[in-house]
């Protein structure tokens, strides 16, 4: 188990500029990306909202304030709607259904607070290939052209095939571009 203050600082990330990947529960959260990944679905999240995630994150399951999230994440003074907002938005993209235990609790009279506690994950930059994904997608390229390469060689050898021949002309007509014959 880890304690609270280790855990701030796993997802704070020290010196290394924070973490991107959370795990609540069975979600997945990329906060650079502002992604959700639920049940196997992804969910684009606003930025401010992905910001009230972190911030409620990196509290450890202390209760944060309404005023506390205004300043810490909006740093100005914001309209109440605002926080609940993204409270609400929040909870939709976690999956909290009102049917189940929420993930984000609403304390009365007080703020808000993870009830799952979140977990640094340690993923590999998808924006970067490993390079064994890049060897296999130069070589999956490399036969798609010589598919390509192939069949245009195969394309331009055929022959075309012959044009259909008329039907040839009876001898008891007369042919189209003489005179008619006089009666």
């Amino acid at each position: 188990m880890i304690d609270r203050a280790n855990q701030e600082q796993r997802l704070d990330g020290g010196a290394e500029g924070g973490t991107r990947f959370l795990l609540i529960g069975g979600t997945v959260i990329d906060l650079t990306r502002n992604l959700v990944l639920r049940d196997g679905d992804v969910h684009r999240v606003e930025p401010r909202v992905m910001e009230v995630l972190a911030y409620l994150a990196r509290a450890g399951g202390r209760i944060v304030s309404r005023q506390e999230l205004m300043a810490k994440v909006w740093g100005v003074h914001v309209v109440d709607e605002a926080v609940q907002r993204a409270i609400s938005l929040l909870r939709t993209a976690l999956g909290c259904d009102g049917r189940t235990a929420p993930i984000v609790e609403t304390v009365r009279g007080q703020g808000y607070r993870l009830t799952i506690p979140p977990a640094a994950l340690a993923g590999p930059d998808v924006r970067e290939p490993s390079p064994r994904w890049k060897s296999g997608l130069s070589l999956l390229a490399a036969f798609a052209a010589g598919i390509f390469v192939a069949l245009a060689v195969f394309w331009l050898t055929q022959s075309p095939a012959p044009a259909p021949e008329a039907p040839a002309a009876s001898s008891d007509r007369t042919p189209a571009t003489a005179p008619p014959a006089p009666r």
